[in-house]
């Protein structure tokens, strides 16, 4: 049996330690800008994800206080008014 001594040609040299951001070269067209615009996204969907939870925690709130039936519609349609704005 022939023992092959050659070093596959898809390791990385230790010594080039940008050579294991290669793989990435193709996308280096999108830029900073790209990744900007990802992150500021990334904040909006964040900070409305927060504030939908939080009218959701005030609406629950509102509803264990309520006293009458009329109260409770008034508080689900603000509610949902809130909501419809929002989205």
């Amino acid at each position: 049996m022939q023992r092959k001594t050659d070093t596959p040609k898809d390791t990385v040299p230790a010594s080039d330690p940008f050579a294991t951001l290669e793989p990435l070269l193709p996308m280096t067209w999108l830029g900073t800008a790209w990744m900007q615009n990802l992150s500021a996204l990334g904040g909006e969907l964040t900070t409305f994800v927060v504030d939908r939870m939080k009218e959701d925690v005030k609406t629950q709130h509102a509803l264990l206080h309520c006293k009458s039936l009329e109260e409770v519609q008034h508080v689900q349609a603000e509610f949902l008014q809130k909501a419809f704005d929002q989205y």
